[in-house]
């Protein structure tokens, strides 16, 4: 099993467009998903680095099937229930998915964060963490 420490920080600074900072990132979007504003950032240890979010009415589940498929070498991270084995990833609250960088590739890890909205919508969150 992975355990991922990474966490959310709000911060004022980094990119002013999340469509920028994904691509800056190296990272897909979403197909329809409209830019948050900027301002987020994931922490890992001492190191933090930027993040773009992302809002779509589309359930979390249409939303991790669309990642996986994208990053097939992922690593699903749990979300936020002990027994999170016995579940599928989209029946979480808090999802998350870990890819590994490609050999020679200096931008980092990805980091994609799959949240439920009470609609029944998505907030995404896209980030690379060079210090994992």
């Amino acid at each position: 099993m992975v355990v991922i420490a990474a966490m959310m920080v709000l911060a004022g600074c980094g990119p002013k467009d999340a469509r920028q900072a994904a691509i800056g990132m190296g990272i897909e979007v979403y197909p329809g998903a409209s830019p948050l504003p900027m301002g987020w950032k994931v922490k890992s240890g001492e190191e933090t680095d930027p993040a773009a979010q992302f809002r779509t009415p589309d359930a979390a589940k249409k939303v991790h099937m669309w990642y996986r498929e994208k990053y097939p070498k992922n690593i699903i991270m749990a979300g936020g229930n002990e027994d999170w084995s016995k579940q599928l990833p989209w029946d979480w609250d808090h999802q998350g998915l870990y890819v590994p960088p490609e050999e020679g590739d200096t931008k980092g890890t990805i980091l994609i964060y799959i949240d439920k909205e009470h609609d029944g919508g998505s907030r995404i969150t896209l980030a690379r963490v060079r210090h994992f």
